[in-house]
């Protein structure tokens, strides 16, 4: 196998296989990232409600 073929087949099995990953990873971030903010803001709706009723958590 000479040098150019295995250069080129490198080539496509980065494109094959890196690129369709880092799309799903984007993809991956869209949801999680608003979702995490989602959970974050629950989570100090939460703490806050336990505060306001006298619940002390220890964080």
């Amino acid at each position: 196998m000479t040098i150019a073929v295995m250069l080129e087949n490198e080539r496509l099995a980065f494109h094959w296989f890196c690129i369709p990953v880092m799309h799903f990873n984007l993809f991956i971030a869209d949801i999680m990232l608003p979702a995490a903010s989602i959970i974050e803001i629950l989570f100090k709706a939460i703490k806050r409600i336990f505060v306001a009723t006298g619940f002390r958590n220890e964080v």
